[in-house]
């Protein structure tokens, strides 16, 4: 259960469920998530909206947690909903679970991410010794 410290009507749960109100992937049965996906893989628009109803906290919170600010987290957030619409024809529910595959794909768009900002900075953090060194 999602918010199982806190009771049923209780202030903290509403401030929580305002802030992250609760996904419709957990609502939704498992062929319909299915279904969902394989037709965001044939580009329908309307499904690419149920979908991120369905996804758009899950994802919105894996990327919050592993980026600086609100802004960093709506890019990446964005994109990672864009790598899931590449990948979506790929998407086969004989192989795997849709809520894991969306993971995958969210975690590896935050891993990639952070990587290249690590290379970002380091030619800074070079040049920030290097004067240090000479001064």
């Amino acid at each position: 259960m999602r918010h199982a410290a806190f009771a049923a009507d209780s202030p903290s749960k509403m401030i929580v469920e305002k802030i992250i109100p609760p996904s419709d992937y957990r609502t939704k049965s498992l062929a319909e998530l299915e279904t969902i996906l394989q037709r965001v893989g044939e580009a329908d628009q309307v499904a690419v909206r149920e979908f991120i109803d369905a996804y758009g906290n899950l994802v919105w919170t894996l990327a919050r947690k592993h980026t600086d600010s609100p802004e960093e987290a709506e890019t990446a957030t964005q994109k990672i909903f864009l790598d899931i619409w590449y990948y979506a024809e790929r998407y086969d529910p004989t192989k795997i679970d849709p809520t894991v595959f969306i993971f995958l794909i969210a975690r590896r768009h935050l891993i990639m991410r952070s990587k290249l900002s690590q290379i970002n900075l380091m030619p800074e953090r070079l040049l920030d010794e290097t004067v240090e060194l000479t001064n």
